[in-house]
């Protein structure tokens, strides 16, 4: 069933409107409102479209368009807008500030209307669609797809973000770098399906363990990172590092085989084991390889 609001003061033009609605539509149902105020207020996500007169008695139509724009700028529900005399300025403003379609009340048919109505709400789905396809080919471009963790692009931006915090603020946290211990074997005896399944495990288990304030992330292949802000002790790094091996000492109950997969990590404190990226990475890396025989953690 099509749920459009009439906001218009007019009651002539109302009940007009409420005939042409009956005779283009077989399913509809519809809310009316006399003043902007109760209009912005009746809105809600069950409409499909708005009905807008321009000139309301404590606003005119742009105003109550701005009111409706979203965080994107445009009106979440299709706005038509209605005018007793048709203005080219107007219009073309309307338009930049998302009404998606200017109509002349001496112009309206059932016909004329029912178009406007379609064409509002197609174009509105269309533009959610495209939407939602940014958003997934941003989240696409910063995150791992096989894990769900940041990617690479993510930890270069939020790396470079809490470096520039710790400078700013005399702050410290922790970098820790982990990776599993003889995965290539895991490839090679199982498949690179298998591999991947458990690197999926690895990601899952590490959002388990995780805080608010600390960030994962996969840098590729067997390598995985954490951003951990610890308050300006070890004792949070060593706390953290305990956690991930506690999650990964449970065995990895895959389609091929039941596997104990363990992971080897480093860390490395800012400041006192670098001011850089480079140099934290560095530092952490070199201290994963060396427990790596251990399979414990190094600092």
């Amino acid at each position: 069933m099509l749920h459009i609001l009439i906001i218009d003061d007019d009651e002539v033009d109302r009940q007009a409107l409420r005939r042409m609605l009956v005779e283009a539509f077989d399913d509809i149902r519809f809310d009316e409102a006399v003043d902007a105020r109760s209009g912005l207020a009746a809105i809600s996500d069950g409409h499909d479209c708005v009905l807008l007169d321009n000139r309301l008695p404590d606003m005119d139509g742009l105003e109550v368009v701005d009111k409706m724009n979203g965080v994107d700028g445009q009106p979440s529900t299709p706005v038509i807008m209605l005018t007793g005399s048709g203005c080219e300025e107007t219009a073309v403003e309307a338009m930049k500030r998302g009404v998606l379609d200017y109509v002349p009340k001496s112009e309206l048919s059932p016909l004329r209307l029912a178009r406007a109505i379609r064409h509002a709400m197609d174009r509105t789905s269309l533009q959610r669609q495209l939407a939602q396809a940014r958003e997934e080919i941003a989240y696409m471009a910063h995150h791992d797809s096989l894990t769900g963790l940041g990617n690479r692009n993510l930890f270069d931006i939020e790396i470079a973000r809490q470096v520039a915090i710790a400078n700013r603020n005399e702050t410290e946290f922790a970098l820790l770098f982990m990776d599993l211990n003889d995965f290539k074997r895991i490839n090679d005896t199982y498949g690179h399906l298998t591999g991947d399944e458990v690197l999926a495990e690895v990601g899952q288990r590490l959002q388990q363990v995780g805080r608010n304030s600390d960030a994962f992330f996969r840098l590729g292949g067997d390598e995985f990172v954490v951003i951990l802000n610890t308050g300006g002790s070890l004792n949070g790094a060593y706390a953290m590092a305990a956690r991930i091996q506690e999650v990964m000492a449970a065995p990895f109950d895959l389609a091929e085989a039941r596997l104990q997969v363990h992971g080897s990590i480093g860390f490395a404190l800012f400041p006192d084991h670098g001011r850089t990226v480079k140099e934290l990475l560095g530092t952490a890396d070199a201290a994963m390889y060396a427990v790596k025989p251990q399979l414990s953690v190094a600092r």
